[in-house]
């Protein structure tokens, strides 16, 4: 498995790359606004999260292309 990695949450337009293991970012989209969070998984919890979403947790999380990405993030 290789990273970078992209994500998008089923039904809300929030947006993940995933850098690694311990890393990722967020974007979501609000009204004609981008909130961005970068994310350095120090914590069990954030690193469960990563994990989450690389295996997609049940449907949670819906693998997109990076050119999907890149139209969508700033």
């Amino acid at each position: 498995m290789g990273f970078p990695q992209f994500r998008r949450l089923n039904g809300a337009p929030h947006y993940y790359r995933i850098d690694g293991p311990g890393r990722f970012t967020e974007v979501q989209v609000v009204g004609g606004r981008y909130v961005i969070h970068e994310v350095l998984a120090k914590a069990y919890p954030e690193q469960l999260r990563i994990a989450q979403m690389i295996d997609g947790d049940q449907g949670r999380y819906l693998p997109i292309s990076a050119d999907e990405w890149e139209a969508v993030c700033p």
